[in-house]
Parts: structure tokens; sequence; C-alpha cells
């Protein structure tokens, strides 16, 4: 099993919460916004119906940021697994094994190309 799919570049995850008021944290409203639309995203280019990929997982991302800003690369990575876990592709980010990301050019916009593949015992190097 594995899904493909494309969706916004992710937020950082140094803006993951937010504080409200009276003093609760709480997700910050372009998480919820990025979670949203990656499952948007996830569903129209996949199929209606996800299956959670139930065993190990390898996951291929291709992060194209929208400015020329200096980013880390493991920065996006926390709002990408919190989407790919919430859209129903995993039960829990613990199933990612095999973890390959690349941060390409700017692009308009921005941009996060996603390959998630279930993967046997044998495949784990």
């Amino acid at each position: 099993m594995q899904y493909a799919f494309t969706t916004d570049y992710p937020p950082s995850v140094n803006n993951l919460y937010v504080t409200t008021k009276s003093g609760k944290k709480c997700l910050s409203k372009r998480h919820v916004k990025f979670r949203n639309q990656l499952y948007f995203d996830a569903v129209e280019q996949c199929g209606r119906v996800i299956k959670p990929i139930t065993g190990d997982a390898k996951l291929i991302v291709l992060l194209s940021p929208p400015d020329n800003r200096v980013r880390d690369v493991d920065n996006a990575l926390k709002s990408l697994f919190d989407g790919i876990k919430k859209a129903r592709m995993i039960n829990d980010d613990s199933q990612i094994k095999t973890l390959y990301v690349r941060m390409l050019a700017k692009k308009r916009g921005g941009s996060c190309s996603v390959k998630i593949k279930a993967i046997g015992a044998s495949e784990h190097d």
C-alpha cells in the first residue's frame, strides 16, 4: 500500500502552538489550516477511501519553500507528520522507519510532495 500527493508547504514547528488569553496552549490556526488542506489534498489525489498503513512505513518528502528564507528541513516535519496521522494514512508517526527529505528550490506559494509506502521486514535498511 502506498500514497502519493502534493500539498502546501508545512508551517514551522516554531508556530505550532499559540497561548490563549487564559494561558491554555492550543494548535495555531495556521497548523489547523495546514492539516485540513493536507487531508483535502490527500483525499483528492489518492482517492476517497484512505486506509491507514498499519505496519512500518517509508516516507519520501520533497519540500519547495515559498521564499528564500533560511529554513531547517526538520522544522517542517512535525506539522507534516501530524497531518499525515490526522488524515489517517498512518496510525502513529512512530511507524515511519525510513525517512528521506530533500529541500528543493523555492517555488511560488511553496509545496510539499509526499510519498508514503508500507514496508516489509526485508526492506528495513
